[in-house]
């Protein structure tokens, strides 16, 4: 009988520690301003890449991030029509072809729940830039993979 309270009792806390999917822009800032970790997970080939300036096919590429700073852009702060939230993170990698390299990635999530993912290769040093391609998206839905999820924990 103790051990069927204690486990009761554990229940919750253990739901509760469940990472839940965030489904749309005002969830997300919510999660953030509230002081939620919040991860990002991004599925590349959902998303709609540019490269050189033209569109091509997206890799099969997933890859993610914890939010650990951020920014939030209301409308016309920074002549921008619409609210906008802002994160970055980069890291150094050993590329295959390029070397060690600086890897770059700014996420751009807008009201309107469109992402914006822009990756950049930066040789250490002079910064210059190496690679550089944005991949736009929405943010997913339950039913629907369409390129960014959110998850607060």
């Amino acid at each position: 009988m103790k051990s069927l309270l204690t486990l009761l009792l554990l229940i919750p806390a253990f739901l509760s520690a469940q990472p839940q999917q965030l489904f749309d822009f005002q969830e997300l800032l919510t999660a953030l301003e509230q002081g939620y970790r919040v991860a990002a997970r991004f599925d590349y080939e959902q998303c709609e890449l540019i490269t050189d300036g033209k569109k091509v096919k997206s890799p099969a590429i997933r890859g993610g991030m914890d939010i650990s700073c951020y920014e939030f852009f209301d409308s016309m702060s920074v002549n921008n029509p619409l609210p906008y939230l802002s994160f970055s993170e980069t890291v150094l990698i050993n590329h295959p072809r390029h070397g060690f390299v600086h890897n770059y990635v700014r996420v751009r999530v807008y009201s309107d729940n469109r992402v914006e993912i822009r990756a950049m290769y930066l040789t250490p040093g002079t910064m210059g830039i190496v690679m550089d391609e944005t991949f736009k998206g929405r943010i997913s839905m339950l039913t629907q993979e369409m390129g960014a999820k959110f998850f607060k924990k």
